[in-house]
């Protein structure tokens, strides 16, 4: 979405470095932080996806929609157990 800031006129000129958001802004999570957290993380900082890192290190990204299709699918079966 950073690219969204960057008028279509000036994006040829711009470098990467120039808009995107820097690493101590990023909105986080941990592979094992509850998918409840991710959502409440998501929506007090206003934005569509989190990184997952695990051990300082990027180990991939989880966005709003993943998220609500997660939860929507596991209201559709209460009873099931939990695997974890």
């Amino acid at each position: 979405s950073d690219i969204k800031q960057v008028s279509p006129e000036e994006r040829p000129t711009k470098f990467v470095t120039e808009i995107m958001t820097r690493a101590s802004n990023v909105v986080a999570v941990s592979p094992n932080d509850p998918l409840e957290m991710a959502l409440e993380r998501l929506t007090a900082n206003d934005v569509n996806q989190l990184v997952v890192m695990e051990n300082g290190r990027p180990v991939g990204l989880l966005n709003r929609r993943d998220i609500l299709s997660v939860l929507e699918i596991s209201s559709l079966f209460p009873n099931r157990p939990s695997t974890s």
